[in-house]
C-alpha cells in the first residue's frame, strides 16, 4: 500500500510538470512564421516514472510556427541533474520532427532534462523532470479513495507574488541565494487543511532552512519556509535544487530550483604585493582574494595560479577563507614587472611592480651575515574581532612578537590607527581591532635594515544585533491609537553591526504585511524601520531575523496584543490556618483549601508559590507551577501540605506569582497561620 501511495503522489508530480515544463520558444514564435524553420520544441518523456536498471525514452519534438515538424535539426541533450546518464547527447530529427535518446540510472532520484536547438528563430529549449524508483511499478485501483494533496509555489525575489518567471531561478545576482516556498495542503476533499504539520527537505547539502524545516499550516492552510542555497563547489553548468515537502497527513510534493552556474568573479583588483618598489633580488608577498560571481567566497583549497613578466613568482598556491599567499622574487635588473593572478581560468588580478635600488622587500639571498637571519613576525596570520567585541577596549588587542630585527623595524597597517602605537618598535607591538568596524583583511608590514617581514590579520564582522522598541505593543483595539492605522503603536526596528547587505525575514511569514515598506533587505548601516501591529488580528509574537553578508544572524521577538485585556487574578481567602486547623475535621481537607482564580486574554496561565518564614522556606503543595489553560482557570492551594509549626505562632507568608504566555504577571499573598 505504501508503495502504491508513493507512486501516487509521483504520478501526480509527473502531470503537474509534465503541464507546467520549461520554455518552449512557441511564445515568440506565432503560428504562421518561419515555416520550415524551428520555432517550438517539447520534450516528451515516454514515461515520468521507471524503475532503478531501467530506461526512459525521451522523445524531442521540434515544429515550425505554422505547427508543421521540422525534418534533420540537431537537437542537444543535457541532464542537468547528477541521477541519470543519457545514452547520446544530441540527435536529428526525424520526418515527424522527433530526435529521440534514452536516460537510464542505477540510483533511485530526480533527472532533470533540458532540449536545446540553435537554428531557425533562435535559441529554443524546453525541460522537463523524470524520477527513477526503487519500488515496483504497480498502479493504484481506481477504488482508492482521493488522498490528501500539496502544492508548493516560489517567491524568489521576496515581492509575494509566487511563481513567476525568474523565482525558480537562483544566483541571478550576488546575493540571490534564498527563495521562500509556500506549501499549501488540502485533506481528501480538497479543503485545505490548517495546523498541519509540514517538513520540508532538499537533495543537496548547499540547500539549507535558517528558520527552520517544519513549518505549520495557517488558517488557510499555508506554511512558508525559507530556503537559502550556499554553493560548496565552482561548475559551469546550471544545476537543479528539488525540494521536497511532505504534511503530516501524508500529502507530499516537490518543487525543481534552477541554480545558475558558479564561476569564478572576474576583477583586475584582487592582488596585493606588499612591498610594491623592490629593490633587485628582493621579495614582496602577494596576496589574491578570489570572489565568487554570487559575492561569496570559494571553497578553501581553490587553486590560484601566479605569473609575472620578470623574476620569478610562486607558480601556484590555494585559498584559505578567499585568500592565497604567494611570493614574488625581483630580477637583478631595475625596472617593472607585471603580475597576473587567475583562478579558474579567470584573471582576478593584475598588479606593476616597480624595481629599483631605493625599494625594501625580503631576504636577496647574497648570503650576507645579515640575510642569514631575516627578520620574521609571528603570528604570521590571525583573526580577532572587530568593534563591537563585547571585551572591547584593550582587552581584545593582539600582540605581534618581532626577532632578528636588524637595527629597529619601522611596522605600518593597511587599515589606519590599528596598530597601537605605529612606527618604530624593536621586539614587539599590539594593535587594536576595535578600529576596524567591517570585515576587513588587513596587512601588517615591519622593514628593517635589511628587509620586510609582514603578516595578514583577518577582523571578524562586528557583532550583529535586531532591537525592537517597545518590545509589547497593543495591535488592532488600541485605545491611544486615535488615527485608524496610525503610528502612535507603532514599534522600531533597528539592525546594529553586521556586515551588508542584510536581510530580515518575519515569523509567521503571514504577518509580513506589518512591514508597510517591504521587502526588508538593506545594503548598508544605519538600518531601522517601522513595524505597524494595526492589522494583527489575535495574540501573537511575532520573530524578527536579520541576517548579513557573511551569514551572521540575530533575531528579536515583538509580542502583539489583540487589545489591552488586563491579567487578573484573586485568592478566595488571603488568610488561613494551616495543617493543625480546628475546623477540618477530616484530614487534609478542603474546609481550609485556597481557590486561586485567573483570568485574562493571553492564557494560558502558570501560577506557582512560594511560602517562607522569617528562617527559611518550605512550598506548599503542589511545589511546581501549575498551567492552567482557557481564558480563566483555578487551581486549589492547599495548606494542610505544611507541617511544620513555628513556635510563638509566628505566620507562614506565601506569594503566589501568576504569569500569561506574554510575560504579564500578577502576585497575590496569602498568609498561613500554625
Amino acid at each position: 500500500m505504501k508503495k502504491i501511495i508513493i507512486l501516487s503522489v509521483l504520478l501526480a508530480l509527473s502531470l503537474f510538470m509534465f503541464n507546467c515544463g520549461g520554455g518552449s520558444g512557441s511564445s515568440n514564435s506565432p503560428k504562421g512564421e518561419n515555416p520550415g524553420e524551428p520555432s517550438v520544441v517539447q520534450l516528451l518523456p515516454a514515461q515520468f516514472i521507471a524503475q532503478t536498471n531501467s530506461s526512459i525514452k525521451l522523445h524531442a519534438k521540434v515544429l515550425d510556427g505554422n505547427g508543421a515538424p521540422v525534418n534533420n535539426i540537431p537537437v542537444n541533450f543535457t541532464n542537468l541533474s547528477p541521477i541519470g546518464v543519457l545514452s547520446a547527447l544530441s540527435a536529428k530529427t526525424n520526418t515527424a520532427g522527433i530526435a529521440s535518446v534514452t536516460i537510464r540510472s542505477n540510483t533511485s532520484g530526480f533527472s532533470t532534462v533540458q532540449i536545446e536547438v540553435n537554428k531557425g528563430t533562435g535559441q529554443v529549449r524546453d525541460r522537463k523532470t523524470v524520477y527513477f524508483s526503487l519500488f515496483d511499478m504497480i498502479l493504484p485501483t481506481p477504488s482508492e479513495p482521493p488522498s490528501p494533496s500539496l502544492t508548493l509555489e516560489v517567491d524568489g525575489d521576496n515581492d509575494k507574488n509566487f511563481n513567476e518567471p525568474d523565482d525558480l531561478i537562483l544566483f541571478q545576482g550576488s546575493t540571490d541565494n534564498q527563495v521562500i516556498v509556500r506549501a499549501k495542503v488540502y485533506n481528501s476533499s480538497g479543503r485545505v487543511v490548517s495546523g498541519s504539520n509540514v517538513t520540508f527537505g532538499a537533495d543537496s547539502l548547499e540547500a539549507s532552512f535558517p528558520l527552520g524545516n517544519i513549518k505549520t499550516t495557517d488558517g488557510k492552510g499555508e506554511a512558508f519556509v525559507l530556503v537559502q542555497v550556499d554553493p560548496v563547489a565552482i561548475r559551469n553548468l546550471e544545476t537543479v535544487l528539488n525540494i521536497t515537502a511532505e504534511a503530516d497527513n501524508g500529502a507530499s510534493n516537490m518543487v525543481s530550483l534552477f541554480l545558475n552556474p558558479i564561476t569564478i568573479s572576474g576583477s583586475l583588483s584582487s592582488l596585493f604585493a606588499n612591498p610594491t618598489v623592490i629593490a633587485p633580488g628582493r621579495t614582496s608577498d602577494l596576496t589574491a582574494t578570489v570572489k565568487l560571481n554570487t559575492g561569496g567566497m570559494p571553497p578553501d583549497g581553490t587553486v590560484v595560479s601566479f605569473a609575472s613578466t620578470c623574476g620569478t613568482v610562486t607558480p601556484f598556491a590555494q585559498t584559505t577563507d578567499g585568500v592565497a599567499p604567494a611570493v614574488f622574487t625581483a630580477p637583478a635588473e631595475e625596472g617593472s614587472c607585471t603580475l597576473t593572478a587567475t583562478a579558474g581560468g579567470v584573471t582576478i588580478g593584475r598588479i606593476i611592480l616597480t624595481i629599483s635600488i631605493s625599494g625594501g622587500g625580503g631576504d636577496d639571498d647574497d648570503d650576507d651575515l645579515d640575510d642569514d637571519i631575516p627578520m620574521s613576525i609571528s603570528p604570521t596570520t590571525a583573526r580577532v574581532a572587530g568593534i563591537m567585541n563585547p571585551d572591547s577596549s584593550t582587552v581584545d588587542n593582539l600582540t605581534f612578537t618581532l626577532s632578528s630585527v636588524a637595527g629597529i623595524a619601522n611596522c605600518i597597517s593597511s587599515q589606519p590607527a590599528i596598530i597601537e602605537s605605529p612606527g618604530v618598535h624593536s621586539s614587539f607591538f599590539e594593535i587594536d581591532p576595535d578600529a576596524v568596524t567591517a570585515t576587513t583583511l588587513v596587512t601588517i608590514t615591519c622593514t628593517d635594515d635589511d628587509g620586510v617581514a609582514s603578516a595578514l590579520v583577518t577582523v571578524t564582522p562586528p557583532g550583529l544585533s535586531i532591537t525592537l522598541n517597545p518590545i509589547h505593543v497593543i495591535g488592532r483595539a488600541n485605545p491611544d491609537d486615535a488615527i485608524p492605522n496610525g503610528d502612535a503603536d507603532d514599534v522600531i526596528v533597528e539592525v546594529i553591526g553586521g556586515v551588508g547587505p542584510y536581510i530580515v525575514h518575519i515569523e509567521p511569514f503571514s504577518l509580513t504585511t506589518i512591514v508597510p515598506d517591504g521587502p526588508w533587505t538593506k545594503n548598508t548601516l544605519p538600518w531601522t524601520f517601522e513595524v505597524d501591529p494595526t492589522n494583527v488580528l489575535t495574540n501573537t509574537i511575532v520573530t524578527f531575523k536579520v541576517t548579513d553578508g557573511v551569514g551572521t544572524t540575530a533575531t528579536a521577538q515583538l509580542v502583539v496584543y489583540t487589545e489591552d485585556t488586563p491579567l487578573v487574578a484573586s485568592t478566595s481567602k488571603e488568610n488561613v490556618i494551616g495543617l493543625l486547623n480546628p475546623d477540618d475535621a477530616i484530614p487534609n481537607g478542603a474546609a481550609d483549601d485556597v481557590t486561586i482564580t485567573v483570568a485574562g486574554a493571553d492564557n494560558p496561565f502558570i501560577i506557582s508559590w512560594v511560602c517562607e518564614f522569617a528562617y527559611g522556606s518550605i512550598s506548599a503543595t503542589p511545589a511546581s507551577p501549575v498551567v492552567v489553560d482557557g481564558p480563566s482557570g483555578t487551581v486549589i492551594f492547599d495548606p494542610d501540605a505544611n507541617t511544620f509549626a513555628p513556635p510563638n505562632n509566628v505566620p507562614q507568608k506565601c506569594t503566589v506569582n501568576v504569569t500569561d504566555k506574554f510575560g504579564s504577571a500578577a502576585t497575590l499573598n496569602v498568609t498561613i497561620w500554625p
